[in-house]
């Protein structure tokens, strides 16, 4: 499955906890949840959302 990159990631989880925060890091989105990749490691969250933020390239 192909990670999207981005400069922050923002794990936002259904049941109104508090966000969580990933700067630099790669994610998957699934059904029912998102997956984070950030140095090596990987962070699976059930019954969550991601909001990526990009950095526009300028040309």
């Amino acid at each position: 499955m192909a990670h999207e990159h981005a400069n922050r990631v923002t794990v936002h989880f259904d049941d109104h906890r508090e966000p969580l925060v990933f700067e630099d890091a790669s994610y998957t989105l699934w059904k029912d949840g998102v997956t984070v990749f950030k140095d090596g490691e990987e962070h699976v969250f059930l019954h969550a959302r991601a909001v990526a933020d990009k950095l526009a390239v300028a040309h």
